[in-house]
Order: structure tokens, then C-alpha cells, then sequence
């Protein structure tokens, strides 16, 4: 009976998703922990073998499995993780920590990822100044953890969870978006990086709201590119984002 170990907390007032996840840690007694939004599914078979393949590392701290693309009402048939992903962390570990804030790939899932729950409390949990959840968690895992050292596991063949399909996963808000990034940018990305760093982003938030016919959006992108001088760097990194979409369509 489910009911004899689940707990259902409700709080008074909604203070984010950031504050659940840090709730959550907190309560967290056992030596592993995983987090799955409540719309999305977990695929029992490839987390088993993701949970083992942790089990049977004792130097890991965290293992990165893969997801199922889902929509509701159809089987799926796409992933997650691809070639991008394969190639970010075929990196050494001082290129992964560079590569996380210049060219990271897209996205990186929580609910795609088994923790120890020491190493989440260990790097301080999710910081509670920012709204992304799960990108600024990877970069403060990624700088504390080797790679190389096998302190973390990357397995796209096991599928862990299915990662569902709908309005609120898509960028409809995309000035929200950026400057949820912005803001996560600003805090982490070291100084000799963040100009590339934030042109990257720019210019995919750009080629987004140009694409969805956002014209507003992307005269106040273009407004901010102006604003840090930095036109010409996000120019080149446009032409990398729509050289990158093209190699993906024809896959």
C-alpha cells in the first residue's frame, strides 16, 4: 500500500520550486535521493538498473540516466539525450566545466538523475536566490565532482523517467525564460566567460522568438545585446545555433 510511505505536505504558500527541492532534500533521511515532477513518469526498468549501476560505484555520487520525449496518449519513440549530450560529456573534466556555461547542452534533467543525498547537501542544495532549478545545480555538481574520476555517471542507455510534452514545458514566455537565465548566469559563470556565456544564450533565445514570430521579444533581446556591447560575438553564436538546428533536422 502506497500510503504507508508516502507523505503528502502542503504548504500555505507557494514559494517556488527551488524551496520544494530544498524541502525535500532536507527531509531526505536515506543515502540515495531522486526528484521527479509530479507530470512526469518514472521508467521503473532503467531506474533500477541506473539505482545499481550507482550502488555498484562507491566513489559516484550522482549517476545521469536518460528520458523518453512523452506525450500524452502516444508511445514513445525519442530521447532525451543525444548526440549533444554524447559529445558534452566525452569532455576531460576541465573541459565539461567550460564547456557548462559556453555551449552546454540542452536540457539537463533532474528527473533523469539518481543523487547520494550527502552530495546534494555537501554543495549547499539549490540555491535559493534563483529561479532555475535544475541547470544551476549540474554546474555546482559538475565543479565539485570529476568526471574523469568516475565521481559521476552519464548513461543515456538507460532510460529513467519519461519527461512529458506540454504548454508549460514549451518557451512560450521566452523574456521570462532569459531572464531566468540571466539571472542564473550572472551568479555563476566565471568572469572571463560570461560574455561568451551570455551571447550564447542570447543569441538561442533570439533565434527562438524570431522563429515563434516574437518580435518583441526579440527587439528587447536585440535592445540588451546592444546594452552589453556584445553584438558581435552573439552574431557568431547565432550562426553556430542555426548551423547546430540544421544538423539536428537532417538526423
Amino acid at each position: 500500500d502506497a500510503s504507508m510511505y508516502t507523505k503528502i505536505i502542503a504548504k500555505e504558500t507557494n514559494r517556488g520550486l527551488v524551496d520544494s527541492l530544498n524541502s525535500g532534500l532536507e527531509m531526505a533521511n536515506s543515502e540515495f535521493v531522486y526528484f521527479i515532477a509530479s507530470d512526469d513518469l518514472v521508467d521503473s526498468e532503467g531506474f533500477n538498473l541506473l539505482y545499481d549501476e550507482l550502488c555498484d560505484h562507491d566513489s559516484a555520487q550522482f549517476a545521469m540516466g536518460n528520458a523518453w520525449v512523452y506525450y500524452t496518449g502516444h508511445k514513445p519513440t525519442d530521447v532525451v539525450y543525444k548526440k549533444q549530450h554524447d559529445i558534452f560529456f566525452s569532455s576531460d573534466d576541465d573541459s565539461l566545466r567550460k564547456t557548462i556555461f559556453t555551449n552546454f547542452p540542452k536540457p539537463l534533467l533532474l528527473q533523469g538523475t539518481i543523487f547520494r543525498t550527502q552530495a546534494l547537501k555537501d554543495v549547499g542544495g539549490w540555491d535559493k536566490t534563483l529561479v532555475w532549478d535544475d541547470y544551476p545545480m549540474f554546474v555546482k555538481l559538475f565543479q565539485s565532482f570529476s568526471f574523469s574520476k568516475k565521481e559521476f555517471l552519464f548513461r543515456n542507455d538507460l532510460i529513467v523517467s519519461k519527461y512529458r510534452q506540454h504548454d508549460s514545458n514549451a518557451y512560450k514566455n521566452f523574456s521570462k525564460q532569459l531572464n531566468m537565465v540571466e539571472e542564473a548566469i550572472k551568479k555563476l559563470a566565471p568572469s572571463d566567460l560570461y560574455n561568451t556565456a551570455i551571447s550564447r544564450q542570447y543569441a538561442f533565445y533570439l533565434l527562438l522568438a524570431v522563429k515563434s514570430g516574437d518580435y518583441k521579444t526579440a527587439k528587447y533581446i536585440v535592445r540588451k545585446i546592444f546594452r552589453q556591447k556584445i553584438l558581435l560575438s552573439t552574431m557568431f553564436y547565432v550562426n553556430a545555433e542555426i548551423i547546430q538546428w540544421i544538423h539536428r533536422k537532417r538526423k
